[in-house]
């Protein structure tokens, strides 16, 4: 398993390859309250609503990874999938708002479209994979 970070990827399903991104790590997203089990929203209302609640407070610092498929609207529960990781693209970070969180996400999925558009469609990235 790569060290925690985000990273351009490509996602293996039933033999065919989909560019990806996918985070490794513990996603520290926002600001967390560690006697509730809850994440906060800075600066926003504190309705129940707006905060997103933890299973179980251990839960929060489990390694995870999680892969954004690009341009992908399938139904692929249950399958297996393989994903392999092309480079780095940055650390992982922890966020001060669910919004800031949205817009680094944006940007990541906007670098990665930029460097499989730069890799074109039988690009080097596609050998051995």
């Amino acid at each position: 398993m790569p060290a925690n970070g985000v990273y351009l990827t490509v996602t293996r399903i039933d033999g065919i390859l989909y560019p990806s991104v996918t985070n490794v790590g513990i996603n520290p997203t926002v600001a967390e309250d560690a006697d509730d089990g809850t994440t906060d929203v800075p600066g926003e209302a504190d309705p129940p609503s707006r905060k997103t609640h933890h299973p179980h407070p251990m839960h929060r610092h489990l390694l995870r990874l999680e892969t954004h498929i690009l341009d992908f609207n399938k139904e692929i529960y249950k399958k297996n999938i393989e994903v392999s990781f092309i480079r780095k693209i940055r650390e992982e970070i922890r966020f001060s708002s669910e919004r800031q969180l949205a817009e680094q996400i944006a940007a990541d999925i906007s670098h990665a479209r930029q460097a499989f558009k730069t890799f074109g469609e039988d690009g080097p990235w596609i050998s051995g994979i």
